[in-house]
Formats: C-alpha cells, structure tokens, sequence
C-alpha cells in the first residue's frame, strides 16, 4: 500500500506541476502580448482590438502580405473598420 501511495502522490505532484506550468506560461504570454500591442498599437485597446487585428493578421497572411508591411496593414484594417 505504501508503494501504491508514494506512486499515487508523485503522480498528483507532476501533473499539478504540469498544470502550474501552462497556467503560468499562458499568463505570461498574456501579459507580453499586452506589452507588445501597447507599443505597436498605442492608440487601440487591447480587449476591443484583439481580435479584430487577429483576424485581419490572417487575412494578410492568405493574401501573402511582406512581413515588413504587416503592421501597417493591420493599422489600416483596425482603422477603417472603426
């Protein structure tokens, strides 16, 4: 029985380990993602934006958008869809 229980405890352990671990990355993802738009995109929010700007990213990448005029693309698209 106490084999079965160490196995049962390191088992919980590992994967409440496993489970901290995408929680904290996806946090920190979040919070860089932030940064990052806050710098490109100075002037739109985050949450009412977000998605939008994904959506116009896709579309750039199907019409095969240069990399180098990605961010003026999507400027543009947020724009003219307010």
């Amino acid at each position: 029985i106490s084999i079965i229980s160490a196995v049962a405890v390191t088992a919980c352990v590992f994967i409440s380990y496993d489970i901290f671990k995408v929680y904290a990355r996806k946090m920190i993802s979040k919070k860089l993602i932030q940064k990052a738009w806050a710098l490109h995109f100075p002037y739109f929010s985050y949450e009412k934006y977000s998605i939008m700007a994904g959506n116009f990213y896709k579309e750039a990448l199907k019409e095969e958008i240069p990399k180098a005029n990605l961010e003026q693309y999507v400027l543009e698209k947020i724009i003219h869809s307010k």
